[in-house]
């Protein structure tokens, strides 16, 4: 269970059986027999508040904030099946004080930093960069899905648009072309005001009918270029959500190796 720079740490902190009683005694036979068993009991005590207050600054440091609550969560999401880590839970528990603030899966994180607190600093330091880099992968995916659906609906206001003017068109052509009719049907020579006032009229919405083909012409670019512009969008956020799922794989890949470690760590 215990790494060898803390086994010293361990063994003093443990619980002390008659064997351990014994032993310490014969180390201060030149005491009295109940005053040995004091003498051990005091250093017993004095080590469980050594290693406890070493917890607490563990749990206190801001460094170490975000290895304590993710391992905090990791355990006791474990520790739903009480079973699970019921070594850790019970060594972990003698440090723990009666007046405590803090739940037991805390004092526990702590006190597997103690124990192995590189590899799990170190673990932990990566989920957090991780769920950063996610956070504002995220935020960016958002951001694109937001312009593709913007782009997207300028794009369906410009075809609308279109179907307006070409309705337009083809209602003045109509009317133009009934005119131009008249008009080759009026004898210039015979009705000169009534020919000039009907080629006049045909002038005007032949006017009218290139500036809405000019109009029609310049939408229909829009779109061709907004189509190209939203499958650029496309490409980069797909490209951008395949990312935040391997972000995302990487994360839980890391999630588990500290589980896994966890178990080594019990089991050992």
């Amino acid at each position: 269970m215990f790494n060898p720079v803390h086994r010293t740490i361990a063994i003093e902190s443990a619980p002390l059986s008659f064997l351990q009683v014994a032993l310490l005694t014969a180390s201060y036979v030149s005491l009295p027999c109940g005053l040995n068993v004091m003498v051990a009991m005091t250093e017993h005590s004095e080590a469980i508040e050594k290693v406890r207050k070493q917890l607490i600054r563990i749990m206190q440091d801001e460094e170490l904030r975000t290895a304590v609550e993710l391992l905090a969560d990791i355990i006791k999401d474990i520790r739903k099946n009480p079973y699970n880590l019921s070594g850790l839970h019970f060594e972990a528990k003698r440090f723990i004080p009666d007046d405590t603030q803090h739940d037991e899966s805390y004092w526990m994180a702590a006190y597997i930093l103690y124990l192995n607190g590189y590899d799990f600093i170190k673990l932990c330091k990566e989920v957090e960069s991780v769920e950063e880099e996610i956070i504002i992968v995220d935020e960016y995916l958002q951001m694109l899905d937001k312009e593709l659906q913007a782009s997207q609906e300028a794009v369906w206001a410009l075809y609308k648009y279109v179907d307006k003017l070409t309705a337009f068109l083809d209602k003045i052509s109509e009317k133009n072309n009934i005119l131009y009719k008249k008009l080759s049907s009026i004898k210039k020579e015979k009705d000169r005001v009534l020919y000039d006032s009907i080629r006049e009229r045909c002038w005007f919405l032949d006017e009218i009918v290139h500036s809405i083909e000019d109009r029609i012409e310049k939408a229909n670019k829009e779109i061709e270029e907004a189509d190209k512009d939203i499958g650029k969008i496309k490409e980069e956020y797909e490209a951008v959500k395949k990312h935040l799922a391997e972000l995302e794989r990487e994360r839980w890949r890391i999630l588990d190796l500290i589980r896994d470690i966890l178990y080594e760590v019990e089991s050992s």
